[in-house]
Formats: C-alpha cells, structure tokens, sequence
C-alpha cells in the first residue's frame, strides 16, 4: 500500500508524523510499529489512551516501556537524513486499511492504526500490549 494521506485522518496523519519524528530524536533510521505505538500515546486527549484506559491498560506505563526499548535499539552517530520503513509498519498500515475498510469507514484512523498495532503479533508492542 501506498501510503496516501487523504487517506488518514487528521490524527493518524500526526501520529504518523510524530513517530517520524521520534525515529530522528533517537537517531535511529528504520522507522518500525513501536515508533508508531509510542506517538499514538503521545497525542494529548488522544483516542488510543482513552481506548487502552477503557481496557484497564496503563498508557502511561505502556508508553514508559515503549520508551526504554526504543531508547535501547541501535543509534546512528548523527540524525537520519533518511528513514526507511521496515516491512512490519508496512503491513500494518495495509491492515489498518483494512480495518478502515471493514468497518465501513472512508478514511485511516488513529482507531484502526491501534487495532492494526494490537493484531501485529510480532516485536515490542504486541508484548507490552
């Protein structure tokens, strides 16, 4: 999937900024689910705290978490000039579009990009979730 984006929201669209963001802060170059996960529980009055809160799931605690593994992963010397997507962010961006898709909504969500996060059975963020 090409990510378009008139296709997401206008919070999945800076959620997905954010994570862009949080991949250079912690100089790293491959932009991957954990990255995602951890903006959308950045987001002020965000719907992915306010869904896991409902759940009895400490975002907060979640988020901490996500923190120190990402803080762990490999660093480059300097801020990437250029960040590459792994194939993991790339699937789950086709399964939140399909989320979107089933769930009869036009356009990408911060919902449908957490139940993608939450199906992906692989890496940081299925085990914290």
């Amino acid at each position: 999937m090409t990510m378009r984006p008139d296709r997401f929201t206008e919070s999945a669209q800076e959620a997905i900024a954010q994570s862009q963001d949080v991949v250079r802060r912690l100089r790293q170059s491959q932009w991957d689910v954990e990255h995602l996960l951890y903006a959308l529980l950045e987001q002020q009055n965000g719907l992915t705290g306010q869904i896991l809160q409902k759940l009895g799931v400490d975002g907060t605690l979640v988020r901490q978490r996500l923190h120190t593994a990402l803080d762990a992963s490999p660093k480059q010397q300097y801020e990437a000039t250029q960040i590459y997507a792994t194939p993991r962010i790339a699937t789950m961006f086709q399964a939140a579009d399909g989320e979107a898709k089933r769930l009869k909504d036009d356009y990408i969500g911060a919902e449908h990009l957490l139940i993608a996060v939450v199906n992906e059975r692989d890496g940081q963020s299925a085990k914290l979730l």
